[in-house]
């Protein structure tokens, strides 16, 4: 599997290393294609493995300032996304939000082509990355019910992800044989890095199913769904989950870093945005696609955003 992905930075690098020192504890085995860059105030390793049907990548960022990094997604991907040290939001380069990755999770992801946007805030960062071909995926979740739904019916969304899980014991010792104890052979090594993401998986499907039950993830769900629907509200919410519109907000907002009204415009805004420049569509022809009763209502809100 080729890298699925080009990554930009908006700041200048000054010099690379191809084949730095590397410490045993942040070690791919086998290593493919190391790299460290040196930015004024920022140092970044890279690490890839290559290996039908996956690609990992480890990435270690330290920063002493506010570092700006941007994927750009050459083709529609799955992939599982760990956060082993640090936390941050991912947004579109629309700075629109996407998802709030926090330290010591992980979670299964699906994004569309195009650009994502990672602001960090000074300090460590330790990300691993396994993207995955879509057909490995359809296969190992047959049995998999969340993920196999996931799989199933995200193409619609330019990003989508499945709750951040803690990464447990059981998740961590897997994810230790991958970029520490896999054996240098390659048959071997393909064989054992299957094994460890099939276990990863497995125990993923079980964390996700029980988050998804919780009225967090109920409303996520409902909105993604139902984003054009011009007439959901707080109450409406709480009415439709048999809560109330301060347990909502407070728990949505726990849980995603925003509250229901700005996930709610994120989705409608977006989506206005793909048909927009995607399709080269007048406000006029996409306002009751997503959701407003007329042009001027989508038009103030792109114009609030800084889109028009």
């Amino acid at each position: 599997m080729n890298q699925p992905y080009k990554l930009h930075f908006t700041q200048t690098v000054q010099r690379v290393l191809v084949k730095p020192t590397i410490s045993p504890q942040s070690t791919f085995s086998p290593i493919q294609h190391p790299r460290k860059a040196f930015f004024e105030k920022a140092e970044l390793l890279q690490q890839q493995v290559a290996s039908s049907p996956f690609y990992i990548e480890l990435v270690e960022l330290s920063t002493k300032k506010l570092f700006s990094m941007i994927f750009e997604m050459l083709s529609p991907q799955y992939f599982l996304l760990f956060l082993l040290e640090g936390s941050f939001t991912i947004k579109t380069v629309e700075e629109l939000f996407t998802c709030q990755a926090k330290s010591g999770h992980f979670a299964l992801i699906h994004n569309e082509t195009g650009r994502y946007r990672l602001d960090l805030p000074k300090g460590k960062y330790t990300i691993l990355c396994i993207y995955h071909l879509k057909e490995y995926l359809q296969k190992e979740s047959k049995d998999l019910d969340s993920i196999k739904s996931f799989s199933e019916r995200q193409e619609k969304f330019p990003f989508s992800h499945l709750p951040f899980c803690r990464i447990d014991r059981m998740v961590s010792r897997h994810l230790k044989n991958i970029y520490i104890n896999l054996p240098s052979t390659k048959v071997k090594f393909e064989a054992q890095l299957k094994y460890h993401i099939s276990m990863i998986l497995d125990r993923y499907n079980s964390m996700a199913t029980k988050k998804m039950q919780k009225i967090s993830w109920r409303v996520k769900e409902y909105l993604d769904q139902n984003y054009t629907n011009p007439d959901i509200s707080l109450q409406v919410l709480a009415d439709l989950l048999q809560s109330n519109t301060n347990q909502i907000r407070t728990k949505f907002k726990t849980e995603f870093g925003i509250t229901p009204h700005q996930y709610y415009t994120s989705k409608r805004l977006a989506k206005a945005l793909e048909l927009k420049v995607k399709h080269n569509l007048p406000l006029s022809k996409i306002f009751y696609q997503v959701g407003y009763n007329d042009e001027s209502a989508l038009r103030y809100e792109m114009k609030k955003h800084g889109y028009v």
